[in-house]
């Protein structure tokens, strides 16, 4: 199974892209939003059983797809270098199936994104949806950190369209 991991900041196009991958490859659109809203009804953002619950879950399913020869998923998330624990248990149980992960850093200036976090695309879920919201998480995390300890490409996504950045990671990892 490949699995490819688009993250970076809220209102960068993360799900946008993987909408566009997910049409050119076929493999499926796992984005973070499915997990972390079904959550939210029980455990509030900061809650303490919150993300240890999200994690537990998208690591069964990842693990449980991997066994199913399923042959790619399509994941985003917002990553801060304190995910990075996270993100290496991931690793490793995707190469465990015999998997690949794949990271794909999509990123935009602050101000596009400040422009980008009031459209109404971002109403279906609960998505970051206020420039003060933004800010606020861009002033206590670092979003626009690389994962670490992988090899990974970057687009900017005020410079490309969906669809074109879609296509360079097709090409990129000759998917």
């Amino acid at each position: 199974m490949n699995l490819i991991f688009l993250y970076g900041p809220p209102a960068v196009g993360k799900l946008t892209v993987a909408n566009e991958l997910e049409k050119l490859t076929g493999y499926k659109n796992f984005h973070n939003h499915i997990i972390s809203d079904i959550i939210g009804i029980f455990f509030d953002w900061g809650h303490s059983a919150r993300a240890p619950l999200v994690n537990r879950i998208l690591e069964d399913i990842i693990d449980t797809t991997a066994k199913a020869d399923i042959p790619g998923v399509i994941f985003t998330y917002v990553y801060d270098i304190s995910d990075q624990p996270w993100i290496d248990s991931l690793s490793k149980i995707v190469e465990h199936n015999k998997g690949q992960i794949h990271f794909v850093q999509l990123i935009a200036p602050e101000e596009i994104l400040m422009k980008r976090v009031n459209e109404p695309s971002r109403e279906k879920f609960h998505k970051v949806k206020t420039p003060e919201k933004l800010k606020e998480l861009m002033d206590k995390f670092n979003l626009f950190a690389k994962v670490q300890n992988a090899e990974n490409i970057t687009f900017d996504t005020s410079t490309m369209q969906p669809r074109e950045v879609a296509q360079k990671i097709v090409e990129y990892f000759d998917l």
